[in-house]
């Protein structure tokens, strides 16, 4: 899938990510936060290869920590995959041709 389309999908998983809070108010405060970054989300995997590794790796975290009910682990891997978006947005992970 082309950079736009895998940007598209991240949002997605973060939308979804706020909807399965089961809380409105903290979904609608989410996914206003999440639509205001879509344009910075969309260009950091502009910055990635076609397999998006960056972003499956963080999802993969997420995904994990929600499996294992891992409460433990929460901050650190909020704290990893924010640290990962961001380098990618300031092109610290960004892949030289």
């Amino acid at each position: 899938a082309g950079a736009t389309k895998m940007g598209h999908l991240d949002v997605a998983f973060h939308h979804l990510l706020g909807h399965i809070t089961g809380n409105r108010l903290l979904e609608k405060i989410y996914s206003y936060i999440i639509n205001y970054l879509e344009p910075s989300i969309i260009e950091s995997h502009k910055k990635q290869n076609e397999m998006a590794s960056y972003a499956i790796k963080s999802h993969l975290l997420i995904v994990e920590v929600l499996r294992n009910r891992d409460a433990n682990r929460i901050e650190e891997v909020t704290n990893t995959t924010i640290d990962i978006w961001y380098n990618l947005v300031e092109d610290k992970y960004a892949l030289k041709s």
